[in-house]
């Protein structure tokens, strides 16, 4: 449940980004979208790679038990 609200509040700060981004002049849009979504990948990446280890934690504590 606490990584899917970490991920819903950084999908939605994404998004909020990506219409701020629209007031921008459109020469300045096309390398601030690339940014934005070079960033949306590293966190994911990111969250994935720590849930895989929340996972393997739990799976340790299982067999230790």
């Amino acid at each position: 449940m606490h990584e899917e609200l970490i991920r819903k509040i950084i999908q939605t700060k994404i998004e909020i980004g990506m219409h701020v981004i629209k007031e921008f002049p459109s020469s300045m849009q096309h390398p601030i979208k690339t940014a934005m979504h070079i960033l949306q990948e590293e966190l994911s990446y990111s969250l994935e790679k720590e849930n895989k280890k929340s996972k393997q934690k739990q799976l340790q504590s299982i067999n230790i038990d």
